[in-house]
């Protein structure tokens, strides 16, 4: 089994910008992560998502895959 690391989540993160921005045009890094989340935004109210709801849970995750990481 795959053992997924706080690296591997990046790259993940990382592998999905390069597809936005090769889609997108964006060129920088911050202007491509804060394109992404308003995207995200409009996907969410588009799928009757709660982003805020959604956001939240994900620090969640992300605070505790740190942690783990850190054990």
């Amino acid at each position: 089994m795959l053992e997924v690391t706080n690296e591997t989540r990046a790259q993940w993160a990382e592998e999905t910008l390069d597809t936005f921005r090769a889609i997108t045009g964006v060129d920088t890094d911050e202007d491509a992560v804060a394109d992404l989340l308003a995207d995200l935004r409009h996907y969410c109210d588009a799928n009757g998502f709660d982003y805020a709801t959604l956001d939240d849970r994900g620090g969640m995750h992300y605070t505790f895959e740190v942690v783990e990481e850190r054990q």
